[in-house]
């Protein structure tokens, strides 16, 4: 057996699928600043064939690469090794210590703020995908336990809807007529924060499902 594969019977199905939907979200985040960046940073022809429209981003990164393109390029990089990652290793039992790198260098460079709590929340639910769900056990009672099993789908549902359609608003480069782009900037806020909490009750919800 691989060594930095667990067992499949000793691995947590339902938490390993909400911290890799969870990791997804964040990279994707993450790409729609990393375009944002590079638009922003050099006019690009195929983003403005694209229409895409960068006109309300705010956040300003910590760290810039010399030139703002160089940025952008690393975000999307980062990005993109995060939704890999997510896809194809989240099992891997050192897959917290690669989130917390790959999380903390896109908050060096992306500055994210709306995203910490989430980074850190799929952190700590990422070192549970192989670990006891003992303490969980104990505090939550067994018949919340049960209410949480049956909620977990309904929630995981939920908090996808939200997410992507907050990022599908994030990207704002939907230009339906006689529509304000600042009218996807009031949604999207909003949906993502949302549904950064309703992942917080998901991440419980899904400890709860691997318990009983």
């Amino acid at each position: 057996m691989n060594r930095g594969t667990m067992n499949p019977s000793t691995i947590h199905r339902a938490t390993r699928t909400i911290v890799a939907y969870s990791s997804v979200t964040i990279g994707l985040a993450g790409l729609i600043r990393g375009l944002y960046v590079a638009g922003t940073g050099m006019a690009m022809p195929e983003i403005d064939r694209m229409g895409l429209t960068w006109f309300y981003g705010t956040e300003q990164a910590l760290v810039n690469a010399p030139k703002m393109i160089l940025t952008g390029k690393l975000i999307l990089g980062i990005s993109f090794a995060i939704i890999i990652w997510s896809a194809m290793f989240v099992h891997k039992i050192y897959s917290p210590t690669v989130f917390f790198v790959l999380f903390l260098l896109l908050f060096i460079f992306e500055a994210g703020i709306g995203l910490l709590v989430l980074s850190i929340s799929t952190c700590l639910a990422a070192t549970r995908i192989n670990k006891s769900l003992t303490w969980w056990r104990t505090v939550l009672p067994e018949n919340l336990r049960r209410l949480l099993m049956k909620l977990y789908p309904y929630s995981l549902t939920a908090v996808l809807l939200l997410s992507f359609t907050g990022l599908i608003f994030a990207v704002q480069s939907f230009h339906f007529p006689g529509v304000d782009p600042q009218t996807f900037v009031i949604f999207e806020r909003p949906l993502l924060r949302a549904a950064a909490v309703l992942y917080m009750f998901t991440f419980v919800a899904g400890f709860a499902y691997d318990i009983q």
